[in-house]
């Protein structure tokens, strides 16, 4: 329960602190389009390289169905399509969600 609360408090940290030149970013936190929750994270790929980015080891997998990626949020367990993207690490959230 108390490693819980400390993940939810580094999370508001994360998303109060907006990102400025300069800064040496060591995580990024995607919440979930649905519930707020933090759908995944990533990390930089290695220690002196801050443009290529990959998922931590409890961030969900990203599957596969006839309707394209996508990763099944931890917290709703909502189905949460993903679009290929340009950048690091090669997906995005996409911008239609199935969310109520």
């Amino acid at each position: 329960m108390l490693r819980a609360q400390g993940v939810n408090q580094l999370m508001v940290r994360v998303f109060c602190v907006p990102y400025t030149p300069g800064m040496d970013p060591t995580l990024k936190i995607v919440p979930c389009p649905c519930c707020k929750s933090v759908l995944y994270t990533l990390k930089p790929k290695d220690e002196s390289d801050s443009v290529t980015w990959r998922l931590t080891a409890d961030s969900p997998t990203i599957r596969k169905d006839p309707q394209g990626s996508f990763m099944n949020c931890p917290r709703c367990a909502r189905r949460i399509a993903l679009a290929s993207g340009d950048e690091s690490p090669g997906f995005r959230l996409s911008p239609k969600q199935h969310c109520p």
